[in-house]
């Protein structure tokens, strides 16, 4: 039988990439539960929240390319080359688990690089866990910070950030874990893939004929109806929402919610602008899917363009990313404007 040393070289490199391009299976969201992740401060957050609710690992885990550099120096010296010649063309895979309405908790899946630029990032997008019991609780304070689904000031509310922290933070250090000083690698994308997972199980999800507001509604604490609206709730009704409580966001509320979510902050308006630059200026193409099913996409070049400068910081800013996006090679239409 021939061992590894008497194969072709051609044979090695496609055995090299055939392992480094694998994928590492998605985390069982019990068991990554019980792991203590961590937030990460390494980039200057633009939202609110200052990526509070995106839990990260403390380590990355174990690839299967990585047992190629622990072999006899020629495997390894071979594996290095494959590893150079390959990875920087290599799509970046991450998992994200929203876990129990609570918070983020991203994996990336394929082998680390620290390229500055991916011409695919595949997203996948899962609904994990159910919320805490105490983010119904009567007695709750409106400004509660477990309450993310609301906000009391105008302002966005704390589901709203966790999803844009994510995003802002891969766009500045890309998929490294945490960095001892503030980075800001200026990572671009051209094709950033949003794919909404459905659960293998159903039991979980409400029922088809509940809308999403009735059920976002049942996630606001009776306090606030009380205060906001100066009635209380019937026990009929708490009944309802505590049915509700007992379940998870549907897949496809997530997918729409998301999508809406970009376009709103996309809008480049007065309270979105110093948000929505970021995602002009270094991605080409966001599509949100659903299990695989395109659900939206968002042109960035062809929505640059259309823009229209409603002040002279909003031209300014324009002027500036158009030319940003010219020297990272993402596209841009009618760039002499």
């Amino acid at each position: 039988m021939p061992t590894f040393d008497s194969l072709l070289p051609e044979i090695h490199d496609m055995i090299f990439e055939e392992v480094i391009s694998s994928t590492l299976p998605c985390h069982d969201y019990e068991r990554d539960h019980q792991e203590d992740r961590v937030q990460f401060k390494d980039v200057s957050y633009r939202g609110r929240s200052g990526g509070t609710r995106v839990k990260w690992q403390k380590t990355q885990t174990a690839h299967p390319a990585d047992a190629l550099l622990l072999v006899n120096h020629q495997v390894r010296a071979e594996a290095k080359g494959a590893w150079k010649r390959v990875v920087r063309k290599l799509p970046c895979h991450v998992d994200v688990m929203f876990a129990a309405e609570a918070e983020l908790r991203p994996t990336f899946l394929s082998v680390y690089t620290d390229a500055t630029h991916f011409d695919v990032v595949h997203a996948q997008f899962r609904v994990v866990g159910l919320p805490d019991a105490a983010v119904f609780a009567p007695e709750e304070k409106p400004t509660d910070p477990k309450a993310i689904w609301w906000a009391f000031d105008r302002n966005m509310p704390h589901v709203n950030w966790m999803f844009f922290d994510l995003l802002h933070r891969f766009l500045k250090a890309g998929p490294r874990l945490s960095q001892p000083e503030e980075v800001d690698q200026h990572i671009t994308v051209r094709k950033l893939e949003i794919n909404v997972l459905s659960p293998p199980d159903f039991g979980l999800l409400p029922p088809k004929d509940v809308s999403f507001h009735t059920w976002l509604l049942a996630r606001r604490p009776r306090r606030i109806t009380a205060t906001r609206y100066g009635r209380g709730v019937d026990e009929e009704q708490e009944d309802e929402k505590k049915d509700l409580h007992r379940t998870q966001m549907r897949p496809e509320w997530l997918c729409d919610w998301i999508a809406g979510n970009i376009r709103r902050l996309t809008a480049m308006d007065y309270s979105t602008m110093h948000y929505g630059g970021i995602f002009y200026e270094r991605i080409d193409e966001i599509v949100v899917l659903l299990d695989g099913e395109e659900r939206a996409i968002f042109k960035l070049g062809q929505m640059l363009s259309e823009l229209y400068p409603w002040g002279s910081a909003i031209q300014e800013w324009k002027e500036k990313a158009i030319k940003e996006r010219l020297e990272t090679g993402l596209s841009v239409v009618n760039s002499n404007e």
